[in-house]
């Protein structure tokens, strides 16, 4: 249990985990995520292996921009988000998320809207003529790219895109998902 930061090489070794419910609920199981500091504002450098959390503890960040701890908390169940804070831990069972945001900063990472990993994507999809019936009902974020651009037969351009002007850097994985709905005009990024 726990986070740690990944080095350039180690980026390459995670996927995103995508699990299918009865073909229409999609949940997202991560094991890499961006760390963003509440205290500075910015986002840390690099990616960090999220290998979950004891009693919803996941671990502390020491920010490499402004050096505060960063405190990760998630619900202790699917890697599906992470709240980040400074100064103390989210416990949702000893405030609520209004109290919490009053007393502490947190933001929270929610990996479906972050990734774009929802139903209302693979239903686009599937309009735009793409055949995802061979996917199983779990499987990797990897699979679900090369099974896209082995039906789209065409190049895609290679952009360095993002959705939310927080979080700038996202694992190649989902980079590269990014682009394939850049593409196919089914989301909107800056770039």
């Amino acid at each position: 249990m726990g986070i740690s930061k990944l080095t350039e090489e180690q980026v390459y070794e995670y996927d995103v985990n995508v699990k299918f419910y009865n073909n229409t609920r999609v949940v997202v199981d991560t094991e890499i995520t961006p760390v963003y500091c509440m205290a500075c504002s910015n986002q840390t450098g690099g990616l960090y292996h999220y290998d979950g959390s004891r009693y919803g503890q996941v671990g502390t960040v020491i920010c490499d921009v402004c050096h505060a701890e960063v405190f990760c908390t998630d619900d202790d169940n699917y890697r599906y988000q992470i709240h980040m804070s400074t100064k103390e831990y989210y416990n949702r069972f000893l405030y609520t998320d209004e109290e919490f945001d009053n007393k502490y900063r947190r933001i929270t990472l929610d990996f479906s809207k972050l990734y774009l990993l929802s139903e209302s994507i693979f239903e686009a999809l599937t309009q735009k003529g793409f055949d995802l019936s061979e996917l199983g009902a779990y499987t990797q974020l990897s699979s679900i790219n090369q099974l896209i651009r082995e039906q789209y037969a065409h190049p895609i351009p290679e952009l360095n895109l993002y959705l939310d002007s927080k979080i700038r850097r996202v694992p190649p994985v989902v980079l590269e998902w990014y682009q394939i709905l850049n593409e196919l005009e089914i989301a909107e990024f800056r770039g």
